[in-house]
């Protein structure tokens, strides 16, 4: 009876422990060339945030740091932010969690290459709700935000030059 009992534990503890899912952080493209000025560029940059109406925290047109407040990506139940969250993040381990919010903040540097090409790169930090614990736990971005804020710059910038 004791080899089963610990048999038993042993078994439990193996299928509690290989479901749990430790997520990676992705390598991302986070650093875009786009072929305009750099004031065109911090300008679609800075329309981008505020059309998205996401809070800025920090602007320096000299530098060309843009920092947000945090914002809101996803929110609901479990199952339609575990629906969202997979389109914008990973998370670090999904064992045992109910995710109910999504929230993330980005960091824009633009910086001039030369007189018509300009850099951006954009840094998103992202955390996930799990109401289970009551805590806010990082995870990591997939790409798609930073993408998506590019093409919005970008289809913004040739618009422009039309």
């Amino acid at each position: 009876m004791k080899k089963f009992l610990i048999l038993s534990m042993c078994i439990l503890f193996l299928m509690l422990t290989s479901c749990a899912t430790v997520g990676t952080k992705p390598v991302i493209t986070d650093t875009f060339t786009i072929n305009a000025p750099f004031d065109k560029v911090r300008a679609a940059t800075v329309k981008f945030i505020s059309e998205k109406n996401i809070p800025i925290k920090v602007i320096e047109k000299a530098s060309g740091l843009l920092n947000t407040e945090f914002f809101t990506l996803a929110s609901g139940s479990g199952i339609s932010v575990a629906n969202e969250l997979n389109k914008f993040a990973v998370v670090q381990s999904n064992f045992m969690r109910v995710f109910t919010n999504l929230r993330g903040k980005l960091s824009f540097y633009v910086s001039s290459t030369d007189a018509n090409t300009t850099q951006i790169k954009i840094t998103s930090y992202m955390e996930v709700y799990d109401s289970m614990s009551y805590t806010w736990e990082e995870c990591y971005s997939n790409g798609t935000v930073e993408e998506n804020a590019f093409s919005y710059i970008n289809q913004n910038i040739e618009i422009q030059k039309q």
